[in-house]
């Protein structure tokens, strides 16, 4: 019954969501009722889908993007409730959630402090199973993280370059240098 969605006030994914649900039996409309947007609504029939009740994360404000990795993780089966905190952005969950289904120390960079970039930079590292402690720190840019994760997997001594001072491309010159008095 197209009639339930085909309103000139719904939004194209508010329109969405709301047939898709229909075509499962899910009923969105109550929640359209509450103010909640097509993509929170698709994120609401996706948690119905999975028979995984998020009712409590749409109580507490969490965005779409949140959700979206909230029901990401319940289908992946990773728990990601110890470090859920609604200051993350999705992204951030995101790179959580790829941690911790590939087993890694994820409370080395789920910390709020870590922009998303930086959080996939330490994760890289953990990855490849190396000291990540040299630069997982909210002080250094991503760049900064990426040129030093490159050079202890090239089994350079980075400590001489690993210092928050250093541009990107100054640490990349030490480097070098480092390289050819060897």
């Amino acid at each position: 019954n197209v009639s339930v969605y085909a309103k000139t006030d719904y939004n194209y994914t508010t329109m969405r969501a709301i047939r898709l649900g229909l075509r499962e039996g899910i009923q969105l409309i109550p929640y359209l009722e509450k103010g909640y947007s097509g993509t929170i609504l698709y994120e609401i029939s996706r948690g119905i889908r999975m028979n995984y009740d998020i009712s409590e994360y749409l109580e507490e404000g969490y965005d779409a993007e949140q959700l979206k990795q909230i029901n990401n993780a319940h289908e992946m089966g990773v728990n990601l409730l110890p470090y859920l905190r609604k200051e993350f952005h999705g992204v951030q969950l995101e790179e959580i959630i790829i941690g911790l289904k590939e087993g890694l120390d994820v409370e080395k960079y789920a910390d709020i402090q870590f922009n998303w970039f930086q959080m996939r930079e330490i994760r890289y590292g953990l990855e490849r199973k190396i000291d990540v402690s040299l630069y997982a720190s909210p002080e250094f840019s991503p760049k900064q993280m990426e040129v030093i994760r490159k050079g202890i997997l090239e089994g350079v001594d980075v400590e001489n370059y690993a210092k928050v001072y250093y541009e990107p491309e100054q640490m990349e010159e030490i480097r070098r240098e480092m390289e050819q008095s060897a």
